[in-house]
């Protein structure tokens, strides 16, 4: 993969119904032949929607993947890594027959072949509206942040399939993970292995249906800190601090383009 590239495995979000409706040729649903799973317990791939004990189920379903878990693990594609300052984010919808067990998106993951010891780190919330970070090394799970309500995310109301957004911000200092645009945990970068696979996590018997998953690369150096501006950068989400990246930067353009053309025509302005 091209370094900058940002790609996006799923491009645009149905509602379910909708999604459901929109079966390939023939009706048949087939799972993904070029992803990969780490499974917490063996089990089989059901050959319908319906799963029984001991089953799970995983299949492109347009616009993206549908998931329902029988023993929980990890799903990911083995032809895609993150490393040094990325964005990993992902929209799912999270259906009301699911388990309490957490969901979301990891990233840090290696050794997840059938017989290693995994290790990654994932965002994960549960149904009642808590979210909280954990980190897998060989054998042991540290929790990085405890389960805790995000604010604005509600619980689950029990009756329709609902949205959320997760993502994970790694920059050269900090890890930041974000729940519905809220952040949930910043672990140092030097604590916290980030550079690896990533993916989905699903808890033991979650039924998720995900329509987005996508990879930023982050090339620009990172603006240095000055003093006298650290209070105002540090206000609002990260996600503010990209827009008004962007707004700076085309401010910064648009005059470059005005004194480029005065200096062409000096003789007639362009601009107010």
């Amino acid at each position: 993969m091209s370094p900058g590239l940002r790609f996006s495995l799923v491009l645009v979000a149905l509602p379910i119904a909708v999604a459901a409706a929109m079966l390939p040729p023939g009706g048949q649903l087939k799972t993904p032949e070029d992803w990969k799973w780490r499974l917490d317990e063996p089990a089989a791939m059901s050959p319908g929607m319906k799963t029984t004990q001991g089953q799970w189920w995983f299949v492109a379903m347009p616009p993206g993947w549908h998931i329902t878990m029988g023993p929980g693990g990890l799903v990911f594609h083995p032809g895609y890594r993150a490393s040094g300052r990325f964005i990993i984010e992902s929209e799912l919808f999270l259906f009301p027959d699911s388990s309490d067990e957490g969901v979301g998106i990891f990233v840090g993951g290696e050794a997840l072949g059938e017989q290693e010891s995994p290790s990654y780190t994932a965002l994960l919330l549960r149904k009642d509206g808590q979210a909280t970070v954990i980190r897998r090394a060989g054998g042991s799970v540290k929790t990085e942040s405890d389960w805790a309500a995000v604010e604005g995310v509600k619980p689950h109301g029990g009756k329709d399939a609902e949205k959320h957004a997760f993502r994970v911000e790694a920059d050269t200092a900090t890890v930041a993970f974000l729940v519905d645009g809220t952040k949930v945990a910043s672990i140092p970068r030097a604590d916290l292995p980030a550079d690896g696979y990533f993916g989905l996590r699903i808890g033991r018997a979650v039924n998720i249906h995900v329509v987005r998953l996508d990879f930023s690369q982050q090339l620009a150096p990172p603006r240095a800190a000055r003093p006298h501006s650290s209070q105002r950068w540090s206000q609002g989400s990260s996600q503010g601090v990209v827009h008004r990246g962007r707004a700076s930067m085309a401010r910064l353009l648009c005059h470059g383009w005005q004194e480029l053309l005065r200096s062409l025509r000096p003789d007639r302005s362009l601009f107010p």
